[in-house]
């Protein structure tokens, strides 16, 4: 269950730092946003990692774990491209991730991460 806080307190982190790494970029100020890019990617390995290690732990009803896995995967091709986008300094492409096809996957996210926490209590 503490996994499980732990991906909580992920998906708070990225709920802040995707918006305002986005809008660095936007400003121009690309120096500045590379941090949190690179906080954002962190953020987002540890995320996706916590939710295989939960699918194994918890050992969750094949319904959630599709779910899972239905989210796990498209957040992990999002992530790589960011990680592509971020070492070519593609900073148009950067932004959109960030801003858009990263951001939109949050909520579901949270959803089942929330669902889980609540079955699971620490």
């Amino acid at each position: 269950a503490n996994l499980l806080g732990e991906g909580l307190r992920l998906l708070e982190i990225l709920k802040q730092i995707l918006p305002a790494s986005a809008a660095e970029i936007q400003k121009g100020r690309d120096a500045s946003a590379m941090p949190l890019v690179q906080q954002a990617v962190e953020a987002l390995e540890l995320l996706l990692a916590l939710v295989e290690r939960g699918e194994m732990l918890l050992r969750i009803e094949q319904k959630q774990a599709a779910e899972l896995s239905a989210l796990r995967d498209p957040l992990s091709a999002k992530l790589t491209e960011l990680e592509g986008a971020f070492q070519r300094r593609d900073f148009v492409l950067l932004g959109d991730l960030l801003e858009y096809e990263l951001t939109e996957h949050l909520p579901a996210m949270e959803k089942v991460v929330r669902d889980l926490a609540s079955r699971f209590p620490a």
